[in-house]
């Protein structure tokens, strides 16, 4: 996670599965195989809550990777 210099985050998925795809959702939604497939950084720039997954031949594999955010008015001021 790092910052994206707009007073919000990006926040990085990996797997260590060859091959496996990951999919994810920012609506608290529990992702499945046809949620996002996560290609870039997401931007969280609200609260909310990403959820993640990884897919091995379309089913999931591993367990599911869940974050919350919480943002405020004084996020991110010096």
């Amino acid at each position: 996670m790092e910052s994206d210099g707009k007073n919000g985050v990006q926040v990085r998925l990996d797997s260590k599965l060859d091959g496996g795809k990951i999919v994810y959702s920012t609506d608290s939604s529990a992702p499945d195989a046809s949620a996002t497939a996560y290609t870039a950084p997401v931007p969280v720039t609200q609260t909310g809550t990403i959820r993640a997954i990884v897919l091995e031949d379309g089913k999931p594999y591993g367990n599911e990777y869940q974050q919350a955010f919480l943002f405020h008015k004084a996020m991110g001021k010096r």
